[in-house]
């Protein structure tokens, strides 16, 4: 008998857009069984370490670039390949589409442009997303939220308006050749959650 793959999905977005709250939502909504959860940069040992790394060291747009596709292999191999292959269906917030946004649109680094479709092209030959759900907000908005939050920010969500406005702007033009769906996040947290849940849903046959 075959055995049908698990979906791979993506949630994406600038910071202070809620994917942190859409994912907890989702996690209260689909069984674990069904579903495994990870994150970027994170999601196993190497990766948090990353993390750890890439918000709190100052460093250039090319090493940033170079560190998130650093992890990318790892998060592959432990975690999404297995769960998908297991007929699983795997969340992870954040993933490509944010190394494009931030590092070569919103640090305006059109000259890292060639390694980056290098790197893309090699882990699409392990694993590429079935979809993007890109969550889509005035940066503004999202950084009245992310004040209103009252949590330590990194560095990355200390960057000012404009930087926030290229990310934006990189997102969607990745989205332009990549398989996705664009919410608007510019609206109460209910709508948004229920309009994500039955984008899965569709997606995964749930």
């Amino acid at each position: 008998m075959d055995v049908v793959n698990g979906k791979f999905i993506v949630i994406e977005g600038g910071d202070g857009v809620g994917k942190g709250t859409l994912v907890g939502h989702l996690k209260t909504r689909f069984s674990e069984s069904a579903f495994v959860y990870t994150r970027e940069p994170g999601g196993t040992e190497v990766g948090e370490k990353v993390r750890e790394i890439l918000l709190g060291c100052a460093m250039t747009p090319a090493t940033e670039m170079m560190l998130h596709f650093s992890y990318r292999p790892e998060i592959f191999e432990r975690i999404v390949l297995p769960a998908v292959r297991s007929g699983k269906h795997v969340i992870n917030e954040r993933h490509i589409a944010s190394t494009y946004a931030y590092q070569i649109v919103g640090r305006e680094c059109e000259h890292l442009l060639p390694s980056f479709l290098a790197m893309e092209h090699l882990l699409g030959e392990i694993m590429t997303p079935d979809l993007y759900i890109y969550l889509d907000l005035d940066p503004k908005v999202a950084t009245e939220r992310l004040k209103k939050s009252g949590k330590a920010l990194d560095r990355f969500e200390l960057e000012g308006e404009a930087f926030h406005r290229r990310v934006r702007a990189g997102y969607h033009k990745y989205f332009e050749t990549h398989r996705s769906v664009i919410v608007d996040a510019n609206r109460s947290e209910g709508p948004i959650l229920e309009e994500v849940e039955m984008i899965v849903r569709k997606e995964t046959g749930i």
